[in-house]
């Protein structure tokens, strides 16, 4: 997945309803991502899924 088109996402998101955003996933032709985009995708998801643990000043994160 290219830079331009993350950044394309973000500043389109913003920009409509919730609704709208759904709407334009739906009617969106698939996209074909390669093995390494697809390993790094399931990493970025399973790292943001982990639990998060504070501890004093220290933040603990479980694997």
């Amino acid at each position: 997945m290219s830079i331009e088109v993350l950044k394309q996402r973000k500043t389109d998101v913003r920009s409509i309803s919730l609704a709208q955003r759904i709407e334009e996933l739906r009617s969106r032709e698939p996209v074909y991502l390669t093995h390494g985009d697809t390993l790094m995708l399931q990493g970025m998801a399973a790292t943001s899924l982990r639990e998060q643990r504070l501890s004093g000043n220290r933040i603990r994160l479980d694997d």
